[in-house]
């Protein structure tokens, strides 16, 4: 399946993980990725948190963008974005990330 992820640690039962999903939220909340989301990879999706990167697809002269990482939260029916970028995590002690990083560590 395009845009599946191997295996979402945490809830993956749960509709809102499912990769295509989270692939096309992505894509929604990150307009500069013009050529959209080829691929997500989930690391956590668990109580309405979830990390993961989006890969992007590549720009029309074959380059290869580089992707991101998201944290997001589920809140009133749909994913909203708490913190992007390619070296952000958890050790941070970002206070955006504080209740997202306490649910992934309790697993």
């Amino acid at each position: 399946m395009p845009g599946a992820s191997n295996s979402p640690a945490g809830d993956a039962a749960n509709a809102e993980c499912d990769p295509d999903l989270l692939r096309f939220s992505v894509h929604a909340l990150a307009p500069d990725l013009t050529t959209g989301v080829q691929r997500v990879k989930v690391y956590n999706c668990v109580a309405g948190f979830a990390r993961l990167y989006a890969t992007p697809n590549p720009n029309p002269n074959g380059a290869q963008p580089e992707g991101d990482q998201f944290f997001l939260r589920f809140t009133g029916g749909h994913w909203q974005l708490l913190m992007r970028g390619a070296g952000v995590d958890c050790g941070d002690n970002a206070p955006q990330l504080a209740e997202a990083c306490a649910v992934f560590d309790r697993g």
